[in-house]
């Protein structure tokens, strides 16, 4: 990777770091070195410093006392504590938004769902950029729904929690299975949010939530065990 404007060097590193840890190239317990890091990318320490500290803000990594940092593994705990927190801020989200939401974020919501089920049915897309392509149609989903709340508040919340939710997402999403749940359920969020039917589609977020939890469960059981 060559690092090229127009985003601010510790941006691109900190989005191509994330992205890796995301899609398990980067595996929890890496360790991670400035000096190394920054001469793959032929780049200055600075802005490999400063990715470094944005990403320890958000719990994906954290720091050694022997210099550098290492990702943080994801413990059933850490699982357990965000998926509680989700559980609580996205059906308040869902419920704003079935008030506030326009007609074009649903028609966005639906385009989102067309391309995510052709994608899941697609037979010459190979399975690893089928993952990427789905978390990033599954993340936009979600953000339509944060912004259609209008609560600057409660984006601030859960945007503070971004990095480590979505790190989750993405492991959750390595489980083929999950996939066609996730977007079926997202199918009946549209339905709801298009007729404000505001207890529904708050009861069916506490599902999806819980679901999702159950997700990242089955897929850490599954790779502690592969390591064994």
């Amino acid at each position: 990777m060559k690092i090229k404007p127009p985003k601010s060097i510790p941006d691109q590193i900190y989005g191509y770091l994330l992205e890796r840890i995301q899609t398990g190239e980067i595996e929890s317990g890496d360790r991670l070195i400035e000096t190394q890091l920054a001469e793959s990318l032929e780049t200055s320490r600075t802005p490999v410093r400063e990715a470094f500290r944005r990403l320890e803000q958000g719990g994906i990594v954290e720091r050694l006392p022997q210099g550098g940092v290492r990702v943080t593994p994801v413990t059933i705990e850490t699982a357990e504590e965000i998926f509680g927190i989700r559980g609580l801020l996205e059906p308040y989200a869902i419920r704003l938004a079935c008030e506030r939401i326009t007609m074009e974020d649903i028609q966005k919501l639906k385009q989102i769902k067309t391309l995510a089920e052709d994608l899941i049915k697609s037979v010459t897309i190979e399975r690893e950029e089928k993952i990427k392509q789905v978390f990033k149609l599954n993340t936009q989903f979600h953000d339509i729904i944060y912004q259609a709340t209008d609560s600057s508040y409660l984006v601030k919340l859960i945007n503070d929690l971004r990095d480590i939710v979505l790190r989750l997402r993405a492991m959750g999403l390595r489980r083929n299975s999950a996939w066609r749940t996730a977007w079926q359920e997202h199918g009946q969020l549209i339905v709801f949010l298009e007729t404000r039917n505001k207890e529904k589609a708050s009861e069916l977020m506490k599902k999806h939530v819980e679901h999702a939890k159950s997700d990242v469960a089955a897929y850490a059981s599954a790779s502690s065990q592969e390591k064994k």
